[in-house]
């Protein structure tokens, strides 16, 4: 039996001849590299010279663009004569059209998922277009060609097909939930959510989790879904705190135990220092004491701490600056009080809640961090500060 040659664009490029791979040497990011990978999403199929043009050196100044594919085309043809494919001509040029061909049979996981895409959308049975979905979303492994992702026709592919994707998706899921297959829902749900965090197939997961009585589950889910959002560069917007919101709406606990009850409150063992919490949390424990100072006299006072260079300038660095904030979260641990509390505001801003602290102390704090962070840091970097009065 001939060995078949198979092509995954999704995910990331690999090319299969039976158990041999085509591994296009040290260029596999090169033009006649993507020539192939372009051909590939639709094998044995004609495109227009005039597309693989548009699509492989819109962003090039060259003179003849014509010429430049024939180039790549015939580099192409010498690399497959000396790849493990069977001998043949595998392109068919006629016109002004050109398709990859010859004795082989291809299998191509993006031009199946377009075959199966097409299927769907002409399908009037629910149960055979469910199908279709499922074997598509199968397919789907991540993005397309995520290596190729600054080439212009390559992004723009990419977002069509996580759009055929996610519209897919959506079909199954609701039809797992008609079904009551939570299991399902779960299984692709997750696989969705891994693929593209905090773009609401979390709140599919939750639910499913809540039907099969996964509690436990949830409940964790819900804190890596904090942390997460913790750590995004812009995650005290509006829009990403309605988001956090609404996961929460769909986090129901099941009735438990005066004991469980307790365990899920309490804090870990062995915890010290100031405490840290999400955005979210810090704003009810803000608002929460702002209320109880009106009349129990308790007094607090919110420090904002920037992440800067030692001489003052802003940090541009994303990496740097996630780094950084954790070293400065240690300073907070062993600086700060067990009663104060602190968040990320954004990437690098941090603010501080000290209890029983007022304008004229809140300065001698914001020093002292200052002095130990720049210790951490080899006094490289340090913190620019000021206080916000909460009861202007």
């Amino acid at each position: 039996m001939q060995s078949k040659l198979n092509v995954n664009l999704f995910g990331g490029f690999s090319a299969y001849y039976g158990e041999t791979a085509l591994t296009f040497g040290k260029q596999n990011n090169s033009k006649f590299s993507q020539l192939f990978q372009l051909l590939m999403t639709r094998p044995k199929q004609d495109f227009s010279k005039r597309t693989l043009i548009h699509n492989m050196y819109e962003a090039d100044e060259i003179e003849n663009p014509n010429d430049s594919l024939n180039s790549t085309i015939f580099r192409l043809r010498q690399y497959l004569k000396k790849s493990p494919l069977p001998k043949g001509e595998y392109f068919i040029v006629k016109g002004g059209t050109i398709r990859f061909d010859g004795p082989v049979e291809v299998i191509s996981d993006v031009w199946e998922f377009d075959c199966l895409e097409k299927d769907f959308e002409k399908e009037q049975d629910l149960y055979k277009r469910a199908e279709c979905c499922k074997q598509a979303c199968d397919l789907y492994k991540g993005e397309f060609l995520p290596q190729l992702a600054s080439e212009q026709w390559v992004m723009r592919r990419a977002n069509e097909y996580k759009e055929k994707y996610k519209k897919m998706l959506i079909f199954l899921l609701e039809y797992f939930k008609g079904k009551k297959a939570y299991g399902q829902i779960e299984q692709y749900a997750s696989r969705a959510m891994r693929m593209y965090p905090l773009e609401g197939w979390e709140i599919w997961v939750i639910d499913s989790m809540v039907a099969q009585g996964h509690f436990q589950e949830v409940g964790n889910l819900y804190q890596d879904l904090v942390k997460k959002v913790n750590q995004i560069e812009n995650f005290s917007s509006i829009e990403t705190i309605q988001w956090l919101k609404e996961i929460e709406d769909h986090v129901l606990v099941n009735g438990e135990s005066p004991e469980k009850i307790y365990q899920n409150l309490n804090e870990e063992e062995g915890a010290l220092g100031a405490y840290c919490c999400s955005f979210l949390g810090f704003t009810d424990y803000f608002r929460i004491l702002k209320r109880l100072s009106d009349r129990e006299n308790i007094q607090f006072c919110v420090l904002v701490c920037n992440l800067v260079k030692v001489d003052g300038s802003p940090i541009e660095n994303k990496s740097s600056c996630l780094r950084l904030g954790e070293k400065l979260k240690e300073t907070f641990k062993s600086h700060l009080r067990i009663g104060d509390v602190y968040t990320k505001y954004n990437i690098n801003q941090y603010l501080v809640l000290c209890v029983s602290a007022n304008e004229e102390n809140i300065r001698d704090i914001g020093a002292r961090i200052d002095i130990d962070f720049q210790k951490r840091c080899n006094r490289r970097y340090g913190i620019s500060y000021y206080s916000i009065n909460p009861f202007l």
